[in-house]
């Protein structure tokens, strides 16, 4: 694991004691997960579109969801 071996060369690089707070390696966690969420997003909006990847249509929703979706389908189409 990446933790364990940093914490080895806490004694010789003492900045690397920063990897010991929680909140520092939650705060790292959250930045590393938007910048791939960022990086990779887009091009799976733009090949769902492309392909027309779209989320079905539910039978017991209400009706003028129903003409909405639709309408909005045909729009695209």
């Amino acid at each position: 694991m990446l933790y364990e071996l940093i914490l080895k060369y806490v004694d010789t690089f003492t900045f690397l004691n920063v990897f010991k707070y929680i909140t520092f390696r939650t705060g790292l966690a959250f930045f590393t997960s938007l910048l791939i969420t960022l990086l990779i997003g887009e091009p799976f909006i733009r090949l769902f579109s492309n392909k027309k990847i779209y989320n079905p249509i539910r039978k017991d929703g209400p009706s003028d969801h129903i003409i909405k979706k639709l309408e909005h389908q045909q729009w695209v189409a």
